[in-house]
């Protein structure tokens, strides 16, 4: 029995995988390098600060990963308070998820420095006993290891808990550990739910048909 929701953040919760790509994208070029397709990977499944360490190991930066999250955390904060919208039905059904009587929590990659600021200010963070994120537990959401400290944090059995995320690398290693899991469509990945990669998952096109899924009769 699912005792417990958690959600990812980017592309499932908030509209706002095309800011990071276009912020990503900004940096590199600013320093001769050209964002490919598996740089981009990298950074997003280890977690912002840990993929700028590895990108730092590659092309050897002279700013600290920490120092560039310093330079540009005021204008990813005021990117998510005042440009990225929230995806749709976001309110309405932590709402009713809540209401059914699951316990919400939180599982993401964005770094710890500013997530609790912007779901203070988008008024999202009284709907969740829990977060985690990647530099929290010095874990990357591809890490099964993620998944058993979130379920341990959670006091909870990996088949108690159901994980919404709109990656399907990190649906992949929260199914192995036997979280169930849904995919939540976002039109940053279309190319890849074109190319099937979703098939395999049970998937929703929105936020709002999760309700049906979860709803208990």
């Amino acid at each position: 029995m699912i005792k417990t929701i958690v959600f990812d953040f980017d592309g499932t919760l908030m509209d706002s995988m095309g800011m990071w790509h276009s912020l990503m994208g900004d940096y590199l070029k600013s320093k001769g390098v050209i964002l490919t397709e598996d740089l981009e990977q990298m950074v997003v499944t280890t977690g912002f600060v840990k993929g700028m360490e590895k990108l730092n190991e590659i092309y050897h930066f002279e700013e600290s990963p920490q120092d560039l999250l310093d330079d540009i955390g005021h204008i990813i904060i005021d990117n998510y308070l005042h440009h990225v919208a929230k995806k749709p039905y976001v309110d309405e059904t932590l709402a009713f998820c809540r209401d059914q009587g699951y316990d919400l929590a939180l599982a993401s990659a964005t770094s710890s420095d500013y997530l609790g600021q912007v779901l203070e200010k988008r008024g999202l963070d009284h709907f969740f006993k829990l977060v985690q994120t990647c530099d929290m537990v010095d874990l990357a959401k591809k890490d099964e290891a993620f998944y058993h400290v979130l379920a341990e944090r959670l006091g909870r059995k990996p088949e108690e808990i159901l994980f919404v995320d709109d990656a399907p690398y990190a649906l992949e290693t929260a199914q192995g550990v036997g979280i169930r899991v849904v995919a939540v469509y976002d039109h940053e990945s279309k190319d890849l739910w074109d190319k099937g990669r979703f098939d395999k998952f049970e998937s929703i096109r929105d936020l709002g048909e999760l309700q049906g899924l979860v709803e208990k009769r």
